[in-house]
């Protein structure tokens, strides 16, 4: 039996814990239901409670799936820490629903998608048959889009929900009104981005490393249950050649304001972070139905270099920019048509392409995701 590497568990009372655990094993632990093994299940399959005073004399092959799946072994209670994982609040709040969703068509959030590739993204995944929900800092900005996409022949209408991914308070709060809708979610696309814009976030992060990387890394670690809860499913997370900038990895660069002149450093730091994301997540879902890109868009004429030096700008012309709808072409080739086999790959005009060295080690990728998931409360 291949069981993902895959799956976190918390104790939610002094003798139970609660599991994650990918779909692809719900065969499996649903027979040990059967022979009496020393679990229950909630109403949502990817969930499993284990009585932990008793998972010592649970058999063996069940023992066994845990220590494979969620990278851990028997365990007196004594040793374990009574902490409910903030990730599961919002989780739990709708959970009894989860058996029940249902949408008539693939839904699919998108941030930041007022503007630029992320709008022509949302118009025609719209377009293609998609419950499109935009996840943005602005009702008023994007009102245009929602507009829009109300317009399309035989479309649903989208919804907006408010995110602010330079605020971890922000990122569960939209999670929670994502699940309130109580939809499925097909597809998620990590697009919204900042460039040149300096500082701190609200949690004390480099404001280009908090907004690009870890606020999406939030944003796709509570949503990652209902994922694995909604069938095939996608990730798709806007990086940049920009990564291949990075000259080096500094830890305490990401918890200090923005000290490059122009912010490029910070950028491709925040852009290296997204690739690494991408493709930890991949490996993490190895043998799910939940397939992850990343991508370089083009250098793309939007919004995003607004916070840029005036002086900045008219260099990037220079290196030839690209308009938003030829800039969303790759992101709708992931979202659309990028075989499962691919997923964890880096793609550039459609088509999977090797990364900067950094953006190849999977060492670093793994310390990113422990950090991350430090960072963001999990």
């Amino acid at each position: 039996m291949a069981t993902p590497a895959y799956g976190q568990w918390e104790i939610l009372e002094q003798r139970v814990i609660c599991i994650r655990i990918p779909l692809a094993v719900e065969r499996m632990l649903l027979l040990g239901k059967e022979r009496n093994y020393n679990g229950f299940w909630r109403s949502d399959p990817a969930l499993l409670l284990v009585k932990a005073g008793r998972l010592s004399d649970t058999q063996n092959e069940f023992k066994r799936a845990l220590r494979e799946t969620m990278g851990i072994d028997s365990a007196p209670v004594s040793e374990l820490r009574l902490k409910i994982n903030q990730q599961l609040a919002p989780f739990k709040k709708g959970v009894s629903g989860m058996t029940n969703l249902y949408s008539p068509h693939p839904v699919a959030l998108i941030t930041g998608a007022n503007v630029g590739i992320g709008r022509v993204t949302a118009i025609a995944l719209a377009t293609s048959g998609y419950r499109v929900v935009i996840a943005g800092r602005s009702l008023e900005r994007t009102q245009a889009v929602l507009n829009e996409i109300q317009a399309l022949p035989d479309s649903v209408p989208a919804i907006f929900i408010p995110l602010n991914l330079a605020s971890l308070a922000s990122v569960r709060e939209c999670v929670r009104q994502f699940l309130d809708l109580n939809l499925p979610l097909h597809l998620l696309i990590n697009n919204a981005g900042v460039a040149g814009l300096r500082g701190l976030t609200e949690d004390g992060f480099e404001m280009m490393f908090g907004v690009n990387h870890l606020g999406h890394f939030l944003l796709t670690q509570l949503l990652e249950p209902l994922l694995h809860a909604s069938g095939q499913t996608r990730v798709i997370t806007v990086s940049s050649r920009a990564h291949k900038r990075t000259p080096g990895w500094d830890w305490t660069d990401l918890q200090r304001p923005t000290r490059s002149w122009t912010g490029i450093r910070e950028y491709a730091n925040s852009k290296l972070a997204n690739l690494l994301f991408s493709a930890e997540l991949a490996r993490r879902n190895q043998g799910t139905g939940l397939s992850c890109y990343s991508l370089h868009p083009g250098i793309v004429d939007t919004e995003i270099w607004r916070a840029l030096p005036s002086w900045a700008r008219p260099l990037l012309r220079l290196r030839g920019l690209i308009s938003a709808q030829e800039g969303a072409q790759t992101t709708l080739h992931c979202a659309l048509y990028a075989p499962h086999h691919e997923s964890g790959l880096y793609y550039s005009n459609s088509t999977p392409i090797q990364p900067a060295l950094l953006g190849q080690n999977a060492e670093l990728a793994s310390q990113l995701w422990a950090h991350s998931t430090h960072w963001a409360g999990l």
